[in-house]
């Protein structure tokens, strides 16, 4: 099964990529900046697209082209900003996975339906 992880080449992402090539798993990280250094270890076995999460029609392409079974959703836009009440970090990227059972994801306010069978995001949950 091949596995997209957004933010791939980032902390987290390399490291749930490293599991995930343990287990055999097909990797592609998907990332805007490629970091290569940090994740030399498995570069042989993952696949590297560069793109931008900002950029919805670079997110499809990979989709289309790499026809994930899962997509961990680790990636977030440069710049996040900071929710004043709660002095916590909040993702400020252009796509939001919808807490839904569905298969589907939302951007900029609509559904639309997906392919994959499971959104992990980076809180933990599934999204399936």
């Amino acid at each position: 099964m091949t596995m997209v992880i957004t933010g791939g080449t980032g902390l987290i992402g390399r490291e749930v990529a490293r599991q995930l090539v343990d287990r055999g798993e097909e990797v592609v990280l998907f990332d805007i900046v490629p970091r290569e250094k940090m994740w030399v270890d498995i570069k042989e076995n993952v696949t590297f697209v560069q793109g931008d999460l900002a950029n919805w029609m670079s997110v499809l392409n990979v989709v289309k082209e790499y026809q994930p079974s899962s997509i961990f959703h680790l990636g977030a836009r440069r710049g996040i900003s900071c929710n004043k009440k709660q002095r916590a970090p909040r993702h400020d990227g252009s796509i939001r996975v919808g807490a839904h059972k569905t298969g589907m994801m939302q951007k900029k306010g609509s559904l639309k339906p997906t392919p994959w069978k499971r959104v992990i995001p980076r809180d933990g949950g599934s999204m399936a």
